[in-house]
C-alpha cells in the first residue's frame, strides 16, 4: 500500500518542490511524516503494522509503503466481511466485499483513525515542512549548482 499526501496550502509548494531532485530529501521528508504520524496508525490489528514499512524517494516525491498484510484495510478503515456469511472473519480463500451501509472501524487509541496521514497532517504538517526547510538550510541539499 502506498499513501501519497498532497499539501493543499496557498503556497506554490509544487512549483517549487519540482526543481528538488535529490530522492534522499524526498526519503526525509517521508520519514518525518511517517515518524511525526506513529499516534495516528493503529496498533489493534497488529502492533508492527506501524514499523513495517518501506521508506523510499523519488524524483519529486517520497512514499511511505506498509507491508503488513492488513495495512490497506486498516488504511481504508472499512468493515469488510464475507459476503456468504455476513461475518468479518472469512475462511482463508473468501473474498470480502465492503459492509453496507458503511461501517467504520473503531479505533483503541484516542487519535488512531483511518487515512491515518491526512488525519495527522492537520497538526504534524508544519513540523514535517519546518524540518525539510532545516534540511535544506543545512546545506545537505545542493540547490545552488
Amino acid at each position: 500500500m502506498s499513501i501519497r499526501v498532497e499539501i493543499d496550502d496557498n503556497l506554490d509548494l509544487k512549483k517549487s518542490m519540482e526543481k528538488v531532485k535529490e530522492k534522499t530529501f524526498w526519503m526525509f521528508g517521508s520519514n518525518e511524516l511517517w515518524r511525526l504520524s506513529q499516534s495516528y496508525i493503529p496498533y489493534g490489528a497488529s502492533r508492527n503494522m506501524a514499523r513495517n514499512v518501506k521508506i523510499r524517494g523519488y524524483v519529486g516525491r517520497g512514499e511511505i509503503e506498509h507491508v503488513a498484510p492488513q495495512a490497506h484495510y486498516q488504511y481504508i478503515g472499512k468493515l469488510m466481511i464475507d459476503p456468504a456469511t455476513g461475518s468479518s472473519f472469512a475462511k482463508k480463500d473468501a473474498k470480502k466485499v465492503y459492509a453496507s451501509p458503511t461501517i467504520y472501524l473503531k479505533y483503541r487509541s484516542s487519535k488512531a483513525s483511518r487515512e491515518w496521514y491526512k488525519a495527522a497532517w492537520p497538526t504534524q504538517g508544519r513540523k514535517v515542512i519546518d524540518a525539510m526547510q532545516k534540511y535544506i538550510d543545512s546545506g545537505r541539499l545542493r540547490l545552488h549548482g
